[in-house]
């Protein structure tokens, strides 16, 4: 399967637990952060994550960058997204910001 086909089954699987997520009934719990301590997590946390684990696994490296590239997007169609007027706003944005920085230096 080419690079290009891989990206593609990665970004299917983030379109995929994206929508689950969307669609989960329970998914209000964990944006209380008074009671989940990991309530500042947000999508593209997870998927700049997923990037940084592509650079440590070249066999999946494409398939985890597109799951990565699909999750970013999937926030970033939010009504409010990467954590704008939520109370977790400063700790999701310090996070992104180290995330990233992990990114970058791995490339």
């Amino acid at each position: 399967m080419k690079n290009t086909a891989k990206m593609l089954v990665g970004l299917a699987g983030a379109t995929g637990v994206a929508y689950a997520w969307e669609r989960y009934p329970g998914k209000d719990a964990f944006k209380l952060a008074e009671t989940n301590p990991l309530a500042f997590l947000e999508h593209y946390h997870w998927g700049i994550i997923s990037m940084i684990v592509a650079r440590q696994t070249p066999k999946y490296a494409p398939i985890l960058d597109g799951f990565g590239a699909g999750l970013i997007i999937s926030e970033a169609g939010q009504a409010e997204p990467f954590g704008w007027n939520h109370p977790t706003f400063g700790a999701s944005t310090v996070t992104g910001i180290i995330l990233s920085a992990i990114l970058a230096l791995s490339l």
